[in-house]
C-alpha cells in the first residue's frame, strides 16, 4: 500500500513536472517574456548609435516597405515604443531569407543596455510572427538565436567597440 502511494505521488509529480515545463510558460509574466536577452555594457544612446551605423554600412538589413493581408504599402520604423519610454523598437531584413527581425534596446543603467531578440516575421506582408524561445522547435530556436547573433549582434558589438572603447 505505501508503495502505491509513493508511485502515485511520482507519477502525479512528474506530470505538475511536465506542466509546468511545457504549458506554464504560458504564463510568463512581462510583454517580452520569451525574448532572449543580451546583455551589453555600453549606454543605450551608444547601442542605438551603432545599430544605426551597422544598418547605414550594410543597407541590405533595411526592410523593404511591408504589407498587412497583402494590402497597403507600410514602412517600419526604428522608434521608441508609443506610450512607453524603456523600449526603443528596431527591425532588421534578412533578405536571403525573405524575414524580418524584431529587436528592442532597453537601458538598464547609465552604462549597460540589454538587447530582446524578439520575433521573426516570414515573409514582407505583416502578421507572420514567430517569438524567439517560444514558437520555434529547439533546433530552430538555436540556429535563429545563432543567425542574429553571427549577422547583426556581432556587428552591433563591433562598432561599439570601434567607436565608443572604454
Amino acid at each position: 500500500m505505501e508503495n502505491k502511494l509513493k508511485t502515485v505521488g511520482l507519477v502525479l509529480l512528474g506530470i505538475f513536472g511536465l506542466y509546468v515545463m511545457y504549458l506554464g510558460q504560458d504564463f510568463a509574466p512581462g510583454s517580452y517574456a520569451y525574448a532572449e536577452e543580451y546583455d551589453i555594457d555600453y549606454s543605450e544612446q551608444q547601442v542605438i548609435k551603432a545599430i544605426q551605423n551597422v544598418k547605414m554600412q550594410h543597407s541590405d538589413f533595411i526592410v523593404p516597405k511591408t504589407t498587412i493581408e497583402k494590402k497597403g504599402s507600410y514602412g517600419l520604423y526604428d522608434e521608441p515604443q508609443k506610450g512607453t519610454s524603456h523600449w526603443c523598437t528596431f527591425y532588421f531584413y534578412y533578405k536571403q531569407e525573405n524575414q524580418i527581425v524584431m529587436m528592442l534596446t532597453r537601458e538598464v543603467s547609465q552604462n549597460e543596455t540589454t538587447i530582446l531578440f524578439v520575433s521573426i516575421n516570414t515573409g514582407l506582408d505583416l502578421g507572420n510572427w514567430k517569438d524567439i524561445n517560444n514558437d520555434f522547435t529547439r533546433a530552430e530556436n538555436r540556429a535563429q538565436k545563432k543567425k542574429f547573433e553571427e549577422r547583426i549582434l556581432s556587428k552591433i558589438n563591433e562598432n561599439l567597440e570601434k567607436n565608443f572603447s572604454k
